[in-house]
C-alpha cells in the first residue's frame, strides 16, 4: 500500500516537470544514466516499450559501459589491497631488523644482525657492514668488511649524498658475498658519532629493478639510522674500556 502510495506521488510530481528542462538537464549532465543503474534501466525499458528490439544495441552499449567501470574499480580496490598489504610487510620486517640491530647482546651479535639478518629479512643476495679504519677493533667483528676513508668516498660517489640506490658497480662487487650475482646495490653512511670514523651499509640484490635512482630511499636510510645508533653503542662502551 506505501509503495503503492509512494509511486502516485511520484508520478504527480512527474507530470509538474518541464519536460524541456528534463531534456536540457539530461544534455548537459549524460553521465547520470552511467551513475544511476536504476534510471538507466528504467529508461532502457521506456524505450524498449516504445521501439521493441532496436533499443537491444542501446541497453548492450549501457551494459558495457556500467561493466566497463565495475572492472576499473574492482581493479582499483584489488591495488589498494596489495598497497596496504605491501605497506604492512614492509613495516614488519623494519620493526624485525631494528629490534634484531638494537637488542643484540655483544659486537658479534650486533654485525651478524645488521648482516645476515638483514639479508634474510629482506630477502636479499648480500649485506655487507664495512667499518671505516680507526674505529675500535671489537672483538666478534670478524663479519664486518674494513675499508678507509678515502675507499668509503669513492663508494658513496661524487654526489656526496649519504644514501644511493643504484646498478651495481665493479669496484663495490668485492664487498658484496662472494659468488652473489648482484644487479643492483644500495649503499648508506653510517654515522658512529662526533669525531669517530665512519662506515657504510651495503645492500646487493639480484633484480635489476630492486634498487633504482627512481626509488624512494627513505626506509634504506633509516636502517642505516638504525644501524649507526646500534654501533655507536658498542664503540661507546669499547672507548670508555667496558
Amino acid at each position: 500500500m506505501r509503495d503503492e502510495q509512494a509511486r502516485d506521488v511520484s508520478l504527480r510530481e512527474a507530470r509538474r516537470l518541464d519536460p524541456e528542462a528534463v531534456r536540457s538537464f539530461l544534455k548537459i549532465h549524460p553521465g547520470i544514466f552511467r551513475d544511476d543503474p536504476d534510471l538507466a534501466r528504467a529508461a532502457l525499458e521506456v524505450r524498449s516499450r516504445q521501439s521493441g528490439d532496436n533499443v537491444l544495441s542501446y541497453e548492450s552499449a549501457a551494459i558495457r559501459r556500467l561493466q566497463q567501470r565495475v572492472a576499473e574499480l574492482t581493479a582499483l580496490r584489488d591495488d589498494l589491497i596489495e598497497t596496504i598489504e605491501l605497506n604492512a610487510l614492509a613495516a614488519e620486517s623494519m620493526r624485525a631488523a631494528t629490534l634484531a640491530v638494537l637488542d643484540a647482546a655483544s659486537f658479534a651479535g650486533f654485525v651478524e644482525a645488521a648482516t645476515e639478518g638483514f639479508r634474510t629479512i629482506f630477502d636479499l643476495e648480500s649485506v655487507a657492514l664495512c667499518l671505516e679504519r680507526g674505529l675500535p677493533a671489537l672483538p666478534g667483528g670478524g663479519g664486518a668488511r674494513w675499508i678507509d676513508a678515502a675507499a668509503l668516498a669513492r663508494l658513496m660517489g661524487a654526489s656526496g649524498q649519504g644514501c644511493v640506490l643504484r646498478p651495481a658497480l665493479r669496484m663495490t662487487l668485492g664487498l658484496h658475498d662472494q659468488g652473489a650475482p648482484i644487479a643492483t646495490e644500495a649503499l648508506v653512511r653510517l654515522d658512529f658519532g662526533p669525531g669517530r670514523p665512519g662506515g657504510l651499509l651495503l645492500f646487493g640484490s639480484a633484480a635489476p629493478d630492486r634498487f633504482t635512482e627512481e626509488m624512494s630511499a627513505d626506509l634504506v636510510a633509516f636502517l642505516g639510522g638504525v644501524t649507526s645508533r646500534a654501533g655507536r653503542r658498542w664503540f661507546e662502551l669499547a672507548e670508555a674500556g667496558r
